[in-house]
C-alpha cells in the first residue's frame, strides 16, 4: 500500500510539474530507484521506477513543444558563433545542453512524445513487463536495406 501511494505522488508531482528541471529532477530519481531496485530484484518496484522515467521523458517532450509554441527553440546557429568566438548565445532562448538535457534524452523524449495517448500506454506495459522501450527507427531501417537489422530487431520484439 505504502509502494503505491508514493508511486501516485510521484505521477502526481510529475503532472504538476511545469519546469524542465523539475520533471528532470523527478525523471534522475526514478532512474535511481531504478537502479536500486534492480540492485535488490524487487522487479515490481523496478517496473514502477521504469514507468516513471517514461512518463517523465514524455513530459520533457511536452515542455518542449510547449516552449516551442512560446518562447521558440533555441537554433544550432549558436554553436558556429562560439567557434568564431562570437558571444555564446545571443538569443534568450534555453538550450538543451543549458536545462542538463544530453542529445539522447532528448531523442528518448521526442521518440516517446510522437507516440498516441494510446501507443504510449501499450509502450509502458510493455516495459513493465520487461521488453525495451520504443526507439527510433535507423536510416537503413526506414528504407529497408539492411536485413541483418531487421531480422534481428523482429527476433529481439
Amino acid at each position: 500500500m505504502n509502494a503505491l501511494v508514493k508511486y501516485d505522488s510521484a505521477c502526481r508531482a510529475l503532472a504538476e510539474a511545469r519546469s524542465v528541471d523539475e520533471v528532470k529532477d523527478i525523471r534522475d530519481k526514478a532512474v535511481a530507484m531504478a537502479c536500486y531496485a534492480r540492485q535488490a530484484q524487487n522487479r515490481s518496484l523496478e517496473a514502477d521506477a521504469v514507468e516513471i522515467r517514461m512518463r517523465a521523458t514524455r513530459r520533457l517532450d511536452e515542455l518542449r513543444r510547449a516552449q516551442k509554441e512560446t518562447v521558440g527553440l533555441a537554433t544550432g546557429k549558436e554553436g558556429k558563433r562560439k567557434a568564431l568566438g562570437l558571444a555564446e548565445n545571443p538569443s534568450d532562448r534555453p538550450t538543451l545542453a543549458s536545462q542538463g538535457i544530453d542529445k539522447n534524452l532528448a531523442q528518448q523524449a521526442r521518440v516517446l512524445g510522437k507516440l498516441s495517448d494510446e501507443g504510449f500506454e501499450k509502450a509502458v506495459t510493455g516495459a513493465r513487463e520487461g521488453g525495451a522501450p520504443p526507439r527510433a527507427q535507423t536510416h537503413r531501417e526506414r528504407a529497408g536495406g539492411n536485413d541483418r537489422a531487421l531480422e534481428h530487431r523482429a527476433r529481439r520484439d
